[in-house]
């Protein structure tokens, strides 16, 4: 799920400063204010690829399978455990 972070402010500016691995200290570009984000991952935003993954997902989900489809299906999990 991609996600946008607004400052208290109401602005979109936020910048990424210090990084440990663990924590990141974001800033609004706007007025300045600054806070930790903590136990968070911040990855690249692509909204292509994510409609993309989006669409799979949904098909996935809905997806109709006859019968001896389901009962191969689930043969072969079995055999792989």
């Amino acid at each position: 799920m991609a996600v946008l972070l607004f400052c208290q402010c109401g602005s979109d500016r936020i910048e990424l400063g210090q990084w440990n691995g663990v924590r990141v200290r974001i800033k609004c570009g706007t007025c300045g204010r600054e806070a930790w984000l903590d136990g968070f991952t911040v990855s690249e935003f692509d909204p292509a690829k994510l409609f993309a993954a989006a669409l799979v997902d949904q098909a996935r989900k809905h997806r109709k399978r006859n019968p001896d489809e389901m009962r191969k299906v689930e043969e072969a999990r079995r055999a792989v455990r």
